[in-house]
């Protein structure tokens, strides 16, 4: 990695250390929802294109989300699809987490 990579790593990171940010990669590569908080090292929910939901801890995000360790503590199957499942997972993490997930930018 060089020192741009770097500090560019470290400026997407900052943003998801106080609020929640959603992995535009896992999105346009899989049609999988997966929003993180916490920096390098945090929690992280999952929401799959068949409306299967995960949640628990990542860590190790350098230089980015995808090369981070993924640790499940809970995973349901919520909906049939993902926007089924989006919708219950907006619902129980209230409206701190839905106007985090608008300014994701979907």
């Amino acid at each position: 990695m060089t020192q741009k990579e770097y500090d560019q790593w470290k400026r997407e990171t900052a943003k998801s250390r106080s609020s929640w940010t959603m992995d535009q990669v896992s999105f346009h590569n899989r049609g999988d929802l997966l929003f993180f908080r916490g920096g390098e090292d945090g929690t992280y929910i999952e929401i799959r294109k068949d409306g299967f939901v995960s949640v628990g801890y990542y860590e190790g995000a350098i230089p980015h989300i995808g090369e981070a360790i993924f640790l499940k503590k809970h995973g349901k199957q919520l909906a049939d699809d993902r926007d089924k499942a989006l919708a219950r997972v907006v619902e129980t993490m209230g409206m701190p987490f839905l106007l985090d997930f608008i300014g994701c930018g979907i």
